[in-house]
């Protein structure tokens, strides 16, 4: 129930806002249709009540100067026509009268209406007298024309004058008040307008802060809790939705402050667990991350590089190792920009002095990246091989000492056997003879192995070098088959050897 009535407390805040904004509008749009029917009304009045009038005093006039220009023609003739013409303009003459008077809108209209049906009754009567004078006797009807009836026509053109000039006043004065009505309407909407204009402007920028201030907040703690900043608490000041908002969200990083909590707890612990393994390991290994600074490195590894004390921070890799080409091989593999799958790991030797005597080393670098392929840094590993070393060496002096030791006594075997066959061949049998030349195979054999024997150990001591060269596979076989060809023979064994004869020099 709370939860709706909150949402429909956000809404309304809405619907006032446009609320506002539309009542502004209709009242704009009101004011300006109440304006213009002022403006409409000041106008039809103005045409309705006054031009009516103007019409028939311009009328009435043209009736009267029609009448007077036929009561000349009548000194002249006396005609049906122009007796009817008479008669038509009279009555033209009192209708338009007519209807000025029922059109009396304005101030002394009334006065001049009556003065005007005054003066024209008089000249109706008058002209009645006109037209019983004989037409035998023109000047005493001409006079009597002249000082009853052309003074009444006169007064009747400045009566409708007069009712023309009335009117004509009082349409401009109507045009006046027209124009100051529309000034007015301008300014009046002018004013509605702009205060529409700007009270919309300042409940916009009331209710736009109202509304964006908890988004503001939101963004604000949201960019706080990116960096790591958990410590954030969302107040929610107001009574809608971005209260709720505010609850779930201060909810949420709750949640998150102890996920990161116990995430970091888990890593330090990983992390302890990890360096009391590496503290247990008999080889030394020791981490370099990219800015070649050596993070991490095992008690073996402070006693393989030959260090006096733990090294204090993040030392440069310069620091703990002498060896020139391990700093060089270390370097290759950070700034190589392959990206494997699989870690490179290459098995080398490096020798460290320690005091008087030196420790020989077998490493291998192991490159660490990150998930898009990166390179983070390497872990270098050194295996102690001085003792394997020693072993090899007191080897090597065995097989030589050895091999000079047979030598000797080989070479007397050999120069014995070649005695008897020189000098007591005849004396043996077939069977015997090829025994004894089995012997001298065997005892030459044996010197070639001897011979061997010492080229191989001054190879591993470095004393001479190996040529290598190609060699038919025919000719190597042969040579491993040969020295059992005989025994083969004695057991009754047949050796066969069987080469292709396109096979490429190894």
């Amino acid at each position: 129930m709370s939860t709706s009535s909150k949402k429909r407390s956000f809404r309304r805040q809405i619907l006032f806002g446009y609320g506002v904004a539309t009542i502004w509008t209709a009242i704009v749009l009101v004011w300006g249709l109440v304006n213009l029917l002022r403006l409409g009304q000041a106008s039809d009045a103005i045409l309705r009540d006054n031009y009516r009038s103007i019409l028939a005093a311009e009328k009435m006039r043209g009736a009267i100067q029609q009448q007077q220009a036929a009561t000349v023609l009548l000194l002249v003739k006396t005609d049906r026509p122009l007796i009817q013409q008479l008669s038509g303009t009279q009555q033209q003459f009192l209708l338009n009268l007519a209807k000025a008077k029922d059109n009396i809108t304005i101030p002394g209209e009334a006065e001049v209406l009556e003065e005007l049906e005054r003066e024209y009754d008089e000249y109706a009567y008058h002209f009645t007298q006109y037209t019983h004078f004989p037409r035998t006797d023109n000047d005493e009807a001409l006079a009597y024309y002249q000082g009853h009836l052309q003074p009444r026509v006169e007064a009747i053109e400045r009566g409708c004058d007069r009712l023309l000039e009335l009117n004509q006043k009082t349409m401009e004065a109507g045009s006046r008040r027209a124009q100051q009505v529309a000034h007015t309407a301008v300014w009046s909407m002018l004013v509605v307008g702009c205060g529409a204009i700007l009270i919309g402007i300042v409940f916009s920028l009331v209710l736009s802060t109202r509304v964006t201030r908890p988004v503001r907040e939101l963004v604000e703690a949201t960019n706080r809790v990116a960096s790591g900043d958990y410590d954030v608490v969302v107040t929610g000041r107001s009574s809608n939705e971005f209260a709720d908002l505010a609850d779930h969200f201060n909810t949420m990083v709750a949640k998150l402050q102890a996920f990161h909590e116990l995430r970091v707890s888990e890593i330090l612990d990983e992390k302890k667990k990890t360096e009391a393994i590496l503290q247990t390991v008999d080889d030394g290994i020791f981490v370099v991350d990219g800015q070649r600074k050596v993070v991490s490195l095992n008690r073996a590894a402070v006693a393989a590089l030959g260090l006096s004390s733990w090294p204090m921070g993040q030392p440069d890799v310069q620091e703990v190792i002498s060896d020139d080409g391990l700093i060089h091989e270390i370097e290759t593999a950070l700034q190589s920009p392959q990206a494997t799958t699989e870690p490179e790991s290459e098995d080398r030797y490096v020798t460290i002095p320690h005091g008087e005597r030196e420790s020989h080393y077998e490493y291998s670098i192991t490159p660490v990246e990150a998930s898009a392929g990166k390179r983070t840094g390497v872990v270098v590993v050194l295996r102690d091989v001085t003792r394997l070393r020693e072993l090899d060496r007191l080897k090597s002096e065995f097989v030589m000492t050895a091999s000079h030791e047979l030598r000797t006594p080989l070479t007397s075997i050999e120069m014995s056997v070649n005695l008897l066959q020189e000098r007591a061949s005849d004396k043996l049998d077939p069977s015997e003879q090829e025994l004894l030349g089995v012997a001298k195979e065997e005892t030459v054999r044996l010197k070639h192995l001897v011979g061997e024997l010492l080229d191989l150990t001054k190879i591993e001591s470095g004393k001479i070098e190996m040529q290598l060269t190609e060699t038919a596979p025919r000719l190597l076989l042969e040579s491993a088959v040969e020295p059992f060809r005989a025994q083969a023979e004695q057991q009754e064994v047949e050796l066969l050897l069987e080469v292709g004869e396109d096979l490429p020099n190894i």
